[in-house]
């Protein structure tokens, strides 16, 4: 199997996969019910992963 395929595409995107499920739940606090916290929760963690999305590209792309 090519391990160059492994680091640049499979990688990024499972480390990515597995931040966009644990980061809502570590930045969302337990015992919320505020609608108004989860909305900012949620988009805290689109604005984190497209960060780190754009850094894995730009790295990525510079390799």
């Amino acid at each position: 199997m090519n391990t160059h395929f492994l680091t640049v595409a499979v990688l990024p995107i499972c480390v990515l996969a597995i931040l966009a499920i644990a980061l809502p739940l570590w930045i969302t606090p337990r015992d919320t019910r505020s609608q108004r916290r989860l909305m900012i929760s949620v988009g805290l963690s689109a604005f984190i992963l497209l960060i780190i999305g754009a850094v894995f590209m730009a790295v990525l792309y510079a390799a």
